[in-house]
């Protein structure tokens, strides 16, 4: 499940996977239509814990949540559905 929002200098980003969840990419857009700056963010844990419903392969970052604080991205997402994650991204860097 992607987030979306606005940067404080007008620019979209959205926050999604790809490739069955094993990535997460930060997506940005000057107009908020065209998404032309992909930048990779995190990558996806070599072993998934064993688990109902869960499939035997590597499982990464999902179901996000982003917010801004304190001149940073702050990302929270879920980790196989068992562990809670948190990165941070300085929006200077963006």
């Amino acid at each position: 499940m992607p987030a979306a929002g606005n940067l404080p200098d007008g620019r979209a980003y959205i926050i999604a996977n790809y490739d069955y969840r094993r990535n997460m990419y930060l997506l940005l857009s000057r107009d908020g239509r065209c998404f032309d700056t992909a930048r990779f963010v995190r990558g996806a844990r070599l072993r998934a814990k064993k688990g109902i419903g869960k499939l035997n392969r590597p499982s990464g970052p999902n179901y996000f949540r982003s917010m801004i604080v304190g001149g940073k991205l702050w990302i929270v997402y879920s980790i196989s559905k068992q562990e809670i994650g948190l990165t941070t991204i300085e929006l200077d860097a963006l």
